[in-house]
């Protein structure tokens, strides 16, 4: 699977689900394992690992497309799970991430 079929695949995972302060959870809110057939909602990072991405990889290929204003102080959990944040905020977040691959 190319990266940018990864960010397609995570980016299904959130709309179907997101979830903030842990990688994956199941439909009652606990944390699980991304691989846990259980889950049901994913963070940021969970649902590109979910797609087969290591942390690390899945970290770098999504702080680049951080609107410019957390790029330098923010990793990119912490913009999943900043109180304010949206699932739509991530969407977008993952739109800038596939656009930047097509390229």
């Amino acid at each position: 699977m190319t990266t940018k079929e990864q960010l397609i695949a995570g980016r299904e995972r959130i709309a179907a689900g997101w979830s903030q302060c842990a990688m994956a959870e199941d439909k009652d809110g606990i944390a699980v394992d991304v691989t846990d057939p259980t889950a049901v909602s994913f963070c940021t990072l969970g649902a590109l690992v979910a797609s087969g991405l290591a942390e690390l990889d899945a970290e770098l290929v999504l702080h680049s497309a951080l609107p410019i204003a957390y790029r330098r102080d923010f990793l990119v959990s912490e913009y999943n799970d900043s109180t304010e944040r949206t699932k739509d905020d991530i969407l977008a977040l993952y739109d800038r991430a596939i656009e930047r691959e097509a390229r």
